[in-house]
């Protein structure tokens, strides 16, 4: 809610509370390493991701977030890694990923197009 508000130090912090008083809140971690990718910290978000996705394995979001930290650091392979696994769980993350501008770096990228647009690769504009 703090984070949609456009309070993400507010937000960050109360996560942080979070996962101290309730380390298996998966949840938690995952919002977390969401604002940790806003503030670009993404060392923090990679890692505050993978305790998610290691108590939620089968939840797309963790995952999703990590790959827009892995893009946004430069990391395409992990990117592509995690974002791929995240639509085989959640396919709407495939539409979703394909506009989303912490892929920017990954726009031209053929795995990343056939990921997100299931071989309709769009023209370039």
């Amino acid at each position: 809610m703090l984070a949609a508000l456009d309070r993400r130090k507010e937000a960050l912090e109360a996560f942080d509370k979070s996962v101290v008083m309730v380390p298996k809140h998966e949840a938690a971690w995952t919002n977390r390493g969401a604002i940790l990718v806003d503030f670009g910290k993404y060392d923090e978000a990679i890692e505050s991701c993978g305790k998610a996705i290691k108590l939620s394995p089968k939840w797309a979001d963790p995952r999703y977030s990590r790959a827009k930290a892995y893009a946004m650091s430069g990391d395409s392979t992990n990117a592509l890694s995690d974002l791929k696994k995240a639509i085989e769980l959640q396919s709407r993350l495939k539409s979703k990923a394909s506009i989303d501008p912490d892929f920017k770096s990954l726009h031209d990228n053929a795995e990343f197009k056939s990921l997100t647009h299931g071989g309709n690769i769009p023209p370039k504009r």
